[in-house]
């Protein structure tokens, strides 16, 4: 969240993406990230600008942005007022184009939809789905579709991962997790393993989930 997109190379040696974007605008501090089928990225961006500039996240006011960073290398700024935007995940349709993004606003425990109308191009936000109340503050992290098309949610703060049918609305499921703050969570490729982080512990939980997980950008290409 200082430095915005990286790319890291296996040796652990990282490259700055970049310090501005298309517009010539600062970029903002990034947190998580998802490819599309088509080798977008779209990234969620909570912080305030990168550094040298002051250390700032959007967790009470909405200064929170997205933004794309497209095949041609392109970072596209397209939207903010966001508090705290988390995770982000794709949506494709039956021929594997990218339809529609889902992003989490933690503070609000709304996740969000837009619609994908082209590489760093969305309209139509929408509230998709909202996480259930919790006593501790808390809200939607990270985030990965299984291959029918159910999104698995950690819940950090209430101890849960939410799964979502495909059309959003109320979770269909509820996970219970043996810890509070489960943080990320990630399908083993080709497998129905579901690897959890958890933030307290700095810790790294699985389980086995019903279904596999929906194919990476990397299992398609």
């Amino acid at each position: 969240m200082r430095l915005g997109i990286l790319t890291v190379k296996p040796n652990g040696e990282f490259t700055q993406v970049a310090r501005v974007d298309e517009g010539g605008r600062t970029m903002q501090g990034c947190n998580d990230c998802s490819l599309d089928y088509t080798g977008n990225l779209w990234v969620t961006a909570p912080a305030g600008d990168i550094a040298p500039n002051e250390y700032l996240r959007s967790f009470e006011e909405g200064f929170g942005s997205i933004y794309c960073l497209t095949t041609q290398g392109k970072v596209v700024h397209l939207d903010t007022g966001l508090r705290f935007p988390n995770g982000i995940a794709v949506v494709h349709d039956v021929n594997g184009l990218p339809v529609k993004l889902i992003v989490a606003e933690t503070p609000t425990r709304i996740l969000w939809a837009y619609d994908i109308q082209g590489p760093g191009s969305v309209a139509n936000k929408t509230k998709w789905a909202k996480l259930p109340d919790c006593e501790q503050e808390g809200g939607p992290d990270g985030m990965d579709f299984d291959d029918v098309g159910n999104l698995l949610v950690a819940h950090w703060g209430a101890g849960h991962i939410e799964v979502f049918g495909p059309d959003g609305g109320e979770p269909i499921k509820r996970i219970k997790c043996p810890f509070d703050k489960p943080s990320n969570v990630h399908f083993e490729p080709n497998s129905n393993i579901v690897y959890v982080t958890e933030h307290t512990n700095h810790a790294l939980w699985k389980f086995q989930w019903e279904n596999k997980g929906m194919p990476q950008y990397c299992d398609k290409n």
